[in-house]
């Protein structure tokens, strides 16, 4: 959010202005000083001589301090229950003002998986530029999900269905899966006799355990018996490298066959999931947004399709 939009004076507190409020919210947020400054780009004891300095203003503690981070003291809940209705008109006015933009010019973060944006986005990215050289393009990497309304990304490609609000969503893709091996994997423990019912024996990739109830974690944990997983990592990307390198048998999307990577098993058993591309409705129009959305849905339709 702009810094520049500076001294909104309010009659109760006159000297409080938007960067003030910035820095109540963040801390709130945040839960603690440490967890607030690399958000607001300060130190942590400048981000704790501000909150000060706004108590002060203010008239009443807004956060309380102890050895566990700082929590919304009561008499400040109102206070910051009023700050977050300022933080959406601030990002509404932003956004209005971004959707404004004539011509493809401007700047667009987009929030992804790894997979998606190593495999499918990347490859395609000198093939954007030359179509767009006005556009400056960021494409966040990341397992969780960013809120689009507080402006981390412009457009988000999700396998999860979003349920927030003010969002513009189309699914773009599915993608298929497949159970996968490396050709030295199978050279060392051999082909699963029947992979859609049994892979007891077999070493095994998946998802950390609190995310067993992951699609593609839950059809090979069905599967597994009394197998214990050989490997258990937190990401798409990782899973795929560890299955590539020989660790064992994973379920993997069916795009990253090849490469060194052997389909043991695609059936329809598996998972399917939809990709789901995501944009705030006040960009939806912008040219600059629409044309990076746009190239988006016509990669991941190319690349990925309804096989």
């Amino acid at each position: 959010m702009s810094k520049g939009l500076a001294r909104m004076k309010n009659p109760l507190a006159p000297d409080l202005d938007w960067d003030d409020l910035r820095v109540l919210l963040a801390a709130a947020r945040a839960g603690s000083l440490s967890g607030a400054a690399p958000v607001l780009g300060m130190s942590i004891a400048t981000v704790g001589r501000r909150l000060e300095r706004i108590e002060a203003r203010i008239g009443r503690r807004v956060l309380h301090r102890s050895a566990q981070g700082l929590r919304v003291a009561p008499e400040g809940e109102l206070l910051i229950d009023a700050a977050e209705r300022v933080a959406e008109a601030v990002t509404a006015f932003e956004r209005v003002a971004a959707g404004s933009v004539s011509g493809a010019v401007g700047s667009v973060t987009v929030s992804t998986l790894e997979t998606i944006a190593t495999h499918l986005l990347a490859p395609t990215l000198a093939e954007f530029r030359l179509s767009h050289p006005r556009i400056e393009l960021t494409i966040r990497s990341e397992a969780r999900l960013v809120s689009l309304a507080e402006r981390i990304a412009d457009i988000a490609l999700r396998v999860v269905r979003p349920t927030e609000e003010r969002v513009v969503t189309r699914r773009v893709a599915r993608i298929h899966m497949a159970l996968c091996a490396s050709p030295a994997y199978l050279a060392r423990r051999g082909t699963p006799e029947h992979p859609d019912a049994d892979l007891s024996g077999h070493e095994l990739v998946t998802y950390l355990t609190h995310m067993e109830a992951l699609p593609e974690a839950a059809w090979l944990s069905t599967r597994a018996r009394a197998t214990i997983p050989a490997v258990r990592l937190s990401t798409l990307a990782a899973i795929e490298v560890a299955v590539r390198h020989g660790a064992g048998l994973g379920v993997l999307p069916r795009f990253l066959v090849g490469e060194g990577l052997v389909s043991v098993f695609d059936g329809e058993s598996l998972p399917v999931r939809d990709v789901w591309l995501v944009v705030h409705e006040d960009l939806k129009d912008a040219p600059h947004v629409r044309a990076v959305a746009d190239h988006l849905a016509a990669v991941m339709g190319a690349a990925v399709g309804d096989r």
